[in-house]
């Protein structure tokens, strides 16, 4: 999992990518579970399920004008392997 940034300010996005490793290569759609918490630990609207395809998705990360300056934690949980993945960014 790469983020587009280590740093974002308020009323800005950050752009998520996230893909899944494998030896064979992965073909069609894979479940996964983002969990992203804010500067003082809230779970944020963005958090939920998504399906990547063949492995792989963008996730934009919008952030609010209000939303909690710090360190934002971010979870990628692989539903079918239970592997998981986790990134942070800072958000000014």
């Amino acid at each position: 999992m790469t983020a587009s940034a280590k740093t974002v300010a308020r009323a800005g996005s950050l752009e998520l990518s996230v893909k899944l490793r494998s030896s064979g290569g992965l073909k069609g759609a894979q479940a996964v579970y983002v969990e992203i918490r804010d500067g003082v630990g809230r779970k944020v609207d963005s958090s939920g399920y998504y399906a990547l395809s063949d492995g792989a998705m963008k996730l934009s990360i919008p952030i609010s004008g209000n939303d909690a300056p710090g360190f934002w934690q971010v979870e990628v949980h692989d539903l079918i392997a239970g592997f998981r993945a986790d990134n942070a960014f800072r958000v000014l």
